[in-house]
């Protein structure tokens, strides 16, 4: 995991995490990134729902909604190409209330 997205998480982690797991522990580079996207998913996938609780709406903005202010990506590439922390920096001035959907 990088260490931004781990700073992250430490600082922000009672809003974040819930019921999301650690990632395990890996064995090679490419099992690594590949489960640290899938982790790092989870992670923006459960902020979200406590934005928005309807799944279908969530996995819809996930993969189809392009996001401006984040280079008009979608969630689900900026998870991909490592941008996490940004993502989950928007999410969570959105959840507490700090700015609108």
């Amino acid at each position: 995991m990088p260490a931004t997205f781990r700073n992250l998480l430490q600082r922000r982690q009672p809003i974040l995490l819930g019921d999301v797991p650690p990632p395990a522990p890996m064995k090679s580079s490419m099992t690594t990134s590949r489960t640290r996207v899938e982790w790092e998913r989870a992670v923006v996938l459960s902020v979200a729902r406590g934005i928005e609780p309807d799944a279908d709406k969530v996995m819809h903005w996930f993969s189809c909604d392009v996001i401006c202010e984040l280079g008009g990506k979608t969630a689900q590439q900026l998870v991909e190409e490592g941008a996490t922390a940004r993502l989950l920096d928007m999410l969570v001035t959105i959840r507490s209330g700090h700015r609108d959907r």
